[in-house]
């Protein structure tokens, strides 16, 4: 069964009134109550027929009036006794106990049940019942308090190594935060430095590579213009060679014809100075010196003058002899007509 002590104060009264409910399993099943004002008691059994009975007089399901007359009878001050109205009324050592249920705000009242209970013969053992259910009551709040303080207890000191727990953690956090910053800054850094590194590595290498290419460039114009000049001075020098070559062979002829016609001028003076005699031919040598003119030479053109130069620097040692012969020649020819 279940128990309930609850403290009434009926409008109309000065002092209170205690009612004791024991109520059974089910709520409809019914229960039993006890009231006393530490003077007299009275009590009073309520059956599941009573309780259909008053169910059908305020128009109520028989379980959902149960749960409300329950909550009237066993609610304390700081439920819902604000909303439930009582009233005791004594005649013939029977109590007619009311009670009602307030609708906050209306003002309005209305009626959920009504019994009558049965005086005791003995309240003193109504009383002490009513003040062993209390005991009761009370021990099992104390075990049931000492129990949550014992539970607070260790929960208290759960929490209070979990908090130092939790400190010790904060601080290994804080401690490895800053380790791994710290860690975490130089591999930054020197990331940084590896990259600018390479940046300059980079644009070193672009550089290089910019610069010879220029140079290669450089190097291709001028080995084109060499080839250019080479390729002139060749064709320069093969048009040179050619035109000293002419010339040389030209003043070869030229000098091989002189000497035949000195020759064959030098045989026939002899066979005339032969004949004639010496004054006669003295004469004759004297007056064709004087009648003889110097040639006056043309002016050479440019071209000439850079093959005459060529075709000296290329004189052969052959035609110089044959020049050192001719002059030898004539000098010797002419001192034989003096010494005739």
């Amino acid at each position: 069964m279940r128990r309930k002590l609850k403290r009434i104060s009926p409008a109309g009264y000065a002092g209170c009134y205690y009612l004791l409910s024991e109520w059974r399993d089910a709520d409809e099943a019914g229960f039993d109550l006890l009231l006393t004002d530490g003077r007299q008691a009275w009590k009073c059994q309520v059956h599941r027929d009573d309780l259909h009975q008053m169910a059908c007089e305020v128009d109520r399901d028989l379980f959902e009036y149960c749960a409300e007359a329950r909550r009237a009878l066993t609610s304390s001050a700081s439920d819902d006794d604000d909303n439930f109205d009582f009233e005791v009324k004594t005649a013939n050592n029977r109590v007619q106990l009311t009670w009602k249920k307030n609708i906050p705000g209306d003002d309005v009242k209305f009626k959920l049940g009504s019994l009558r209970l049965t005086a005791c013969p003995e309240p003193g053992d109504i009383i002490c019942r009513m003040l062993d259910f209390e005991v009761d009551y009370v021990t099992t709040l104390q075990s049931t308090i000492s129990d949550l303080e014992s539970e607070n207890s260790q929960l208290r000191q759960q929490t209070e190594a979990v908090l130092k727990r939790l400190e010790n953690c904060v601080a290994e956090k804080d401690s490895l935060e800053h380790d791994l910053f710290g860690k975490f800054k130089v591999l930054i850094n020197s990331k940084k430095s590896r990259i600018r590194q390479l940046k300059q590595q980079v644009d070193e290498a672009r550089e290089l590579a910019s610069q010879a290419a220029s140079q290669q460039a450089a190097a291709a114009a001028a080995r084109g213009k060499d080839d250019d000049e080479a390729d002139g001075e060749a064709l320069m020098s093969r048009e040179d060679s050619g035109e000293s070559m002419s010339l040389s062979s030209g003043r070869s002829m030229r000098r091989k014809q002189s000497v035949v016609a000195n020759t064959q001028l030098l045989e026939d003076e002899e066979q005339s100075l032969a004949v004639q005699p010496p004054a006669k031919r003295r004469r004759r040598k004297e007056s064709g010196a004087a009648g003889r003119q110097p040639d006056i030479p043309l002016p050479p053109s440019m071209s000439t003058l850079q093959t005459q130069s060529v075709a000296s620097l290329r004189r052969k040692p052959a035609e110089e002899s044959v020049e050192l012969l001719a002059s030898d020649g004539s000098n010797q020819l002419d001192d034989i007509l003096d010494d005739m």
